[in-house]
């Protein structure tokens, strides 16, 4: 009886050592799910993210995708009747304006012989009249071949 006592408690013994490991695994392997778990999470978050920038990015190529089409459609042709087309000028019109030239020109050199004659250098004058100084020059060498 004795010896049965000492095997049945050598065999509790060992049950329980081994109930104690199976806890300890177990309590490891809760462990490592949690862990497991929380790490996936984060994971999960982050491609969250960046799922809705990249729908944010797709949105608004999109957007500008409509706005480029708007600007670069074919516009239609004003129709005939709205068109002005050039006219054409008269030819007394034409001769009168020529005179008009003729005489703005005549004046102009009168006026830099003017000053050129008061004294004033070249760049004076062209400033005064504001007109080219190789003008002015001309003018002037104009003068001088008469």
């Amino acid at each position: 009886m004795v010896v049965m006592r000492r095997r049945e408690r050598a065999r509790a013994a060992e049950e329980d050592s081994a109930l104690t490991a199976l806890e300890k695994i177990d309590a490891a392997s809760d462990t490592a799910l949690n862990e497991i778990n929380q790490t996936s999470q984060i994971a999960l978050n982050e491609i969250n993210e960046k799922y809705q920038a990249m729908l944010f990015l797709y949105n608004l190529l999109d957007e500008k995708k409509k706005e480029i089409a708007v600007l670069t459609e074919p516009r239609p042709a004003a129709p005939v009747a709205n068109r002005v087309l050039p006219q054409k000028t008269p030819p007394e019109q034409k001769q009168t304006r020529k005179a008009s030239q003729r005489k703005e020109k005549n004046t102009r050199y009168e006026h830099v012989m003017e000053l050129h004659n008061g004294g004033l250098t070249v760049p004076e004058i062209a400033k005064k009249l504001n007109i080219g100084q190789g003008e002015v020059q001309l003018f002037i060498d104009l003068e001088s071949i008469k």
